[in-house]
């Protein structure tokens, strides 16, 4: 069955690719973005809404006409990151979307793919230069990649199939 997904971080490394997925699957997409120049990158018959996340009284109306919607904006570090976990807490996973169903998606650590990706390329140069695969520290510490386009996938998938209030 076809949806109307909004996508807030539409035009970010990993939102583009949920753009990409959803569009493929032909479903009706719009994505929140911040400016309109950013509007380019998107697949053809994408609707667009400027703002942002941090404000969603600027797109809440338009986000509750929408049957799913995907938070991909997120940021991969920094103080950026707090601020996202909190802002998806207080507006994602509140009465602010009555019947709206929340799935997490958790990520990997590391993404890679296109020209986003720049830790996987050096442990990849450093395995080809030494003839071995490299680690960080003492080896014990574990990790996990993924593709930048099957986590766009993987999103979508969670957001058609998954059971509202799961993570994944």
């Amino acid at each position: 069955m076809k949806k109307q997904i909004f996508i807030t971080g539409a035009t970010g490394y990993v939102g583009c690719e949920v753009v990409r997925a959803a569009v493929e699957a032909g479903h009706f997409v719009t994505a929140l973005i911040r400016q309109s120049n950013t509007k380019h990158s998107l697949p053809t018959g994408v609707q667009t809404v400027i703002g942002d996340f941090s404000n969603p009284e600027a797109w809440a109306g338009v986000a509750r006409q929408h049957d799913i919607l995907i938070n991909a904006g997120f940021p991969a570090h920094g103080e950026g990151w707090f601020a996202a976990v909190e802002a998806e807490g207080k507006y994602l996973h509140t009465q602010r979307y009555p019947g709206l169903e929340v799935v997490v998606v958790r990520l990997a650590s590391f993404i890679y793919g296109k020209s986003g990706s720049v830790f996987i390329p050096i442990l990849l140069a450093a395995a080809r230069k030494h003839g071995a695969s490299v680690y960080l520290g003492t080896g014990e510490i574990r990790t996990s990649v993924l593709e930048v386009g099957e986590a766009g996938r993987a999103v979508l998938l969670a957001a058609m199939n998954g059971a509202s209030g799961e993570t994944y």
